[in-house]
Parts: C-alpha cells; structure tokens; sequence
C-alpha cells in the first residue's frame, strides 16, 4: 500500500472524458475499465472497501506512453474481515464513467 502526497502527470477520469471520450479507442476504453476492475479486485485482498469510488476519486497516470490508474481519497473508507460477507456498492457516477468508456469509444 503507498499513500502519495502528490501525483505528476495525472487527470481525473472525469476529466480525462470530458476530453476524450470521443477520441478513445476501444483497446484503451478496455484497458482502463480493467485497470480499474483489478485495482477494486487488489483493495479487496486487502480486505479495504473504497466507499467512495468515482470518476474524481480515479486518476489516470500517463507514464511514457503508458496509463496507469490511481484510486485516491480513502477518507471514506472500511476495512472487511475474512469472514464477513462482501455486498459490492459503487456509486452511480462510477457506473456511469464506465458505461462512457465502453460506449464512447470508436
């Protein structure tokens, strides 16, 4: 787990469609919505809910070419147990920021 203070070369996912929904790809709308889906898979290993996932609280990282995703604001957040029972919630602006990804693509 790294906290980090500050991030270079990043842009909110809500930015970052705002900009260029019209103009991605379908490998890159598949790629981020993976990314995305690991990063929420990997929090859960950790047994860490993010209560409040959305399209400002996901940020894209352009490294050489490369996008990397970035979950930040954790104030809102809960920590499960092994044993407890996992009821997935996301919030509406997430769902929608996905439903842009895959259907703006060209």
């Amino acid at each position: 787990l790294n906290i980090i203070k500050k991030l270079n070369n990043r842009i909110a996912l809500k930015k970052y469609l705002e900009l260029y929904s019209n103009k991605l790809t379908e490998y890159i709308a598949k790629y981020l919505i993976k990314s995305i889906l690991i990063g929420i898979i990997k929090l859960k290993k950790m047994f860490i809910i993010h209560l409040d996932l959305n399209s400002s609280n996901i940020f894209i990282m352009n490294n050489d070419y490369q996008h990397n995703i970035k979950f930040i604001d954790f104030s809102i957040m809960k920590f499960i147990y092994q044993s407890s029972t996992l009821n997935v919630m996301y919030s509406e602006n997430l769902h929608q920021s996905l439903r842009l990804i895959f259907f703006n693509c060209l």
